[in-house]
């Protein structure tokens, strides 16, 4: 089952990272020099980092350490969340009204 699912997770990698690099080809002056090896090369890129993820995960969840394909998940949730708080907080500071002291 374990490697029936590690098919099916290069599979769907693959095929959106395609459509990733078809999208950026279609979305105006993002890409200089469009065609199939600008195609290629970032499907495979992203496929690969996929894989490594995948790969990552199996060894954190090996070692004992917890569900590591989890744990990646929860750190970039994470990330983003205080990124997005970091954001929110310059954004409302810039709009605060200036206060002499």
């Amino acid at each position: 089952m374990n490697q029936y699912t590690r098919y099916l997770t290069v599979l769907l990698a693959a095929f959106q990272s395609y459509g990733i690099a078809v999208g950026l080809e279609g979305a105006g002056n993002v890409v200089t020099d469009p065609g199939w090896f600008f195609r290629i090369a970032p499907s495979s890129r992203l496929t690969g980092g996929t894989m490594f993820l995948m790969w990552l995960g199996e060894q954190v969840t090996s070692r004992g350490i917890g569900n590591g394909i989890s744990l990646i998940i929860l750190s970039g949730i994470r990330r983003g969340t205080a990124h997005r708080r970091l954001r929110e907080r310059s954004s409302s500071a810039a709009k605060a009204p200036y206060r002499p002291g």
